[in-house]
């Protein structure tokens, strides 16, 4: 049994008794972790309960946004995690989306911190977050094919890696022994 499913019974904290009341269409679930509420809503809710909970409940200040991949339900995962100041209350909220086209509203224009952090989920596993102002790959370069944070992506990488910077390939920015990793990899197909 999770830590989750354990806690999954522990009793709402008021603010979100209070998202759950607001948002009943969108609310999916609760339980509590050892550190803070989580809730899962539907991505067609998420501006709307983020709004409340930015202009009603308080919390204004988004402290990380990240990503995962759960191949086994053909989803992919955006967490967030706010908190409120003063008080420091946590919340923690969890979008599932479909991995084929993944895509869920930017909070971009309600917390600006989450600019770079949308974009390294857009880079990392491919979800578009809609109406984000500037939405382009910040760690890959734009013509990258592929998302290296899925579970499906090689660990080697693939060929189609490979690409040219100034007239260079990328292979000639690789130690002797990534090479030499590379190709042993490249005899074994």
């Amino acid at each position: 049994m999770s830590e989750a499913e354990a806690n999954s019974g522990a009793a709402m904290p008021e603010h979100v008794e209070r998202l759950k009341q607001n948002f009943q269409s969108s609310f999916l679930d609760f339980y509590e972790t050892k550190d803070h509420p989580c809730v899962e809503v539907k991505a067609e809710g998420l501006l709307e309960f983020c709004t409340y909970m930015k202009d009603k409940l308080g919390f204004n200040y988004l402290r990380s946004l990240t990503g995962d991949d759960l191949p086994e339900e053909n989803k992919l995962e955006v967490l967030y995690f706010f908190v409120r100041i003063p008080g420091a209350e946590k919340i923690q909220l969890r979008v599932k989306v479909d991995r084929d086209d993944p895509k869920v509203a930017s909070i971009y224009y309600l917390w600006r911190s989450a600019d770079f952090q949308e974009r390294e989920v857009y880079d990392m596993y491919g979800v578009v977050f809609e109406g984000h102002p500037d939405l382009r790959r910040l760690l890959m370069h734009e013509s990258f094919p592929s998302f290296p944070m899925r579970k499906d992506y090689p660990i080697g990488g693939t060929e189609d890696d490979m690409y040219e910077v100034k007239g260079y390939w990328a292979e000639e920015f690789y130690t002797p022994e990534q090479e030499e990793y590379r190709e042993s990899r490249r005899g074994k197909k």
